[in-house]
This record gives C-alpha cells, structure tokens and sequence, in this order.
C-alpha cells in the first residue's frame, strides 16, 4: 500500500512538472514572440496656390516713392501657411532705355519682403510693406516717360 502512495505521489509531482513547464513555455512565446504587418496612410492631394495681386499706383516721376499694398487671395478650402512674399521688378517695358535693380538704376525696391509666417485665412488678406521707388538721377530720364514696371510676387511656403 506504502508503495502505491508513493507512485501516486511521483505521478502527480510528474504531471505538476509538466504542466509548470508547459505553462512556462506558454509565457515564454508571449513574450518573446514576433510578428509584423503593413499599413498605410494618404496625405491631402495639396492646395493650389494663392494669388497675389497689387493695388494700382499713380503714375511716378524722379524722384517719387510709392509704398506697394495689395491682397492675397486663398481659394482654397482650408487656411494655407505661408513665411513671406517677396516683390521684385520682373522688367520695364518703355519706349526707351529705363533700368532697374539698386541704388543706381532708375527703379529699386525697398524693403522688398513681406514676413507674414502664418497662416493664410480662406478668402482674401491685405499685405502691405515693400516700397517702389522711382530714383532720380543725374542723367535724362526722358527713358522711363510712361514705361510699365512690371513687378513679380514670390511666395515662400
């Protein structure tokens, strides 16, 4: 009778063991398992762009300086942000020779840079700041008598 105790006894430390070691290895791949997947996401197909228009000047003469205004106009449906915009003279067009870029040319921008580093509201917004300036200089100008600058506007998102 002692001796079947005792089997009793080594058969259930057996199955003890066993069902240890299969719970261990259970926890074991829990926590060392791996695994992997794909996924995605879609970005906004983008915003068009912003139209920058000035408001008209009267006409200039040596000498004359004009502060340049105007709006951007955001058709898009959501705000656009925008860090600045930047007037530049494109070209002249005149019946004779007229110039522009620095100091010494008939024609300069000053203070060319709009800072606006926002974003840009749905509809229209005024920006003002750059200066046209029409130098006067030591030379006949009769060159620049009804010439068109033609000026450029340059976004920088």
């Amino acid at each position: 009778m002692g001796r079947h105790l005792k089997r009793r006894h080594v058969f259930g430390v057996a199955m003890a063991l066993v069902a240890a070691l299969a719970l261990s290895g259970v926890a074991f791949a829990y926590w060392t398992a791996t695994g992997g997947g794909t996924g995605n996401a879609n970005a906004a197909a983008g915003v068009d762009d912003v139209t920058v228009t000035a408001n008209p000047l009267t006409a200039m003469y040596p000498g004359d300086s004009q502060g340049l205004t105007g709006l951007f106009t955001n058709g898009n449906t959501i705000g656009v942000y925008i860090t600045s915009m930047t007037v530049s003279i494109d070209s002249i067009t005149s019946v004779g020779t007229c110039t522009f870029g620095t100091a010494g040319s008939d024609f300069q921008i000053l203070n060319p840079t709009v800072n606006v580093a926002g974003v840009l509201p749905v509809g229209t917004t005024a920006w003002a700041g750059p200066t046209i300036v029409f130098n006067d200089q030591d030379y006949n100008q009769d060159g620049c008598k009804g010439a068109t600058v033609n000026l450029t506007f340059t976004i920088t998102p």
